[in-house]
């Protein structure tokens, strides 16, 4: 998908990537929307596993910002966003464009409450921390869907530049010019998802 593009997609090709007949495939999934979607599902589920591992890394860095922007970046640049974002564009029943939101409510915005957490422990106010993750996830996903239309790649990583200098400025702004080094802070908490469980 994020090589040809949810409608040129087929899944006689991902069972030919898998090794697997249609058959098998068809057994286990029974249309291209119903395999897709589990398809997005297992690779959101992975990033998160991944970002809560950069953030639990995050509390003991030199800086919190630029790993969260690091992780943001790669996940909006990536090709699995992009790639999640032409499935919700391209399928036709409503049912599935739900899903693939409810999918990313459920293993993307945790994402953002890992970070967010992350802000918080290391002293920064919870208002405060919720705008920075707000602004930076914001920005950065809104870059990346520029990026459909035309990519500049020295203007993009200037973009982001300088989104983290205001960022840094924006906490100075608030009296809190250190949010790195220091002593060990507490372990934010982990996220819920949407079922009111923490992840593992």
């Amino acid at each position: 998908i994020a090589k040809r593009g949810y409608s040129a997609f087929t899944t006689a090709e991902a069972a030919e990537l898998a090794g697997v007949t249609r058959g098998a495939l068809a057994h286990h999934f029974e249309s291209k929307e119903v395999f897709v979607m589990a398809a997005v599902e297992h690779v959101f589920a992975s990033i998160l596993r991944r970002s809560v591992k950069r953030a639990a890394r995050a509390l003991d860095a030199d800086d919190v910002l630029e790993p969260m922007v690091r992780d943001a970046t790669e996940y909006f640049f990536g090709g699995d966003f992009l790639a999640a974002f032409d499935v919700l564009m391209s399928v036709s029943k409503s049912g599935s464009k739900k899903t693939v939101r409810d999918i990313g409510t459920r293993l993307r915005v945790p994402a953002e409450e890992i970070w967010l957490n992350c802000l918080v422990a290391r002293g920064l106010d919870r208002p405060l921390a919720e705008d920075v993750v707000w602004i930076a996830f914001s920005v950065i996903r809104g870059l990346a869907i520029r990026t459909l239309l035309d990519h500049e790649p020295d203007r993009l990583q200037r973009t982001i530049e300088i989104v983290l200098e205001m960022l840094r400025d924006r906490i100075a702004a608030d009296g809190k010019r250190d949010i790195s080094g220091g002593p060990q802070r507490a372990r934010p908490a982990k996220p819920k998802n949407s079922t009111g469980e923490k992840h593992a």
